[in-house]
Parts: structure tokens; sequence; C-alpha cells
């Protein structure tokens, strides 16, 4: 009886020490295992942060290449503009003057048409 109470008990002793140890064991695993999880996510959002910068900076180079374009083209633009601006004012001008002609040589004509009636 003896010998069965003592097997048991060894029995029964060795179980809890292989569950403590085992437990253990497997927590160590994984506060491990957490912390690889918790590494490797940090590197994931280190590699993401570096991608998303260098696709801010090249957008940045590309935004400024193409304002730099945009203000040359709206510098040519406004010289255009000037130039047919000042056009259009000579030729007002020139309009203006040819009315004023076209006045004159109206009442000339209708002078000459009364002399050619008497």
């Amino acid at each position: 009886m003896t010998e069965l109470i003592t097997s048991t008990v060894s029995a029964a002793i060795t179980a809890i020490l292989t569950f403590i140890l085992t437990r253990r064991k497997y927590h160590t695993e994984v506060k491990k295992a957490d912390k690889e999880a918790d590494s490797s996510e940090i590197d994931n959002v280190e590699k993401a942060i570096r991608i998303w910068r260098q696709l801010s900076e090249d957008i940045k180079v590309r935004l400024t290449q193409d304002i730099e374009e945009l203000r040359l083209e709206n510098l040519k633009t406004r010289e255009k503009l000037n130039t047919l601006t000042r056009e259009n004012h000579a030729l007002r001008h020139q309009m203006t003057n040819l009315e004023k002609e076209l006045n004159l040589a109206k009442l000339e004509n209708e002078k000459l048409h009364k002399l050619l009636k008497q």
C-alpha cells in the first residue's frame, strides 16, 4: 500500500512539475513570439514609412517641375496676350481712323452727288 501511495504521490508530483515547467516554457515562448511580432510590425511600419517618404519626395520633385513648366507657360501666354492686346488696340485705332475717313468720303460723295444733280 505504501508503494501505491508513494508511486501515486511521485506520479502526481511529476505531473505537477511537468505542468508548471511546461506552462513556464509556453509563457516564455508566447512572450518571445509577441516580441518578434512587435519587432516585425515595427519593421513593417518603418518600411512603409520609407516607401511613403520616397513617394512624397518623388511627388514633390515632379510637382515642382510641373509648377515651373506651368509658370513658364503662363509667362509665355501673358506675353502673347500683351502682344495681342497691343495689336488689338492698334487695329481699333486704325478702324476708328478708317471710319472717320469713310464718313468724310460719304460727305464728299454726297456733295459731289448734289453738284452732279444741279
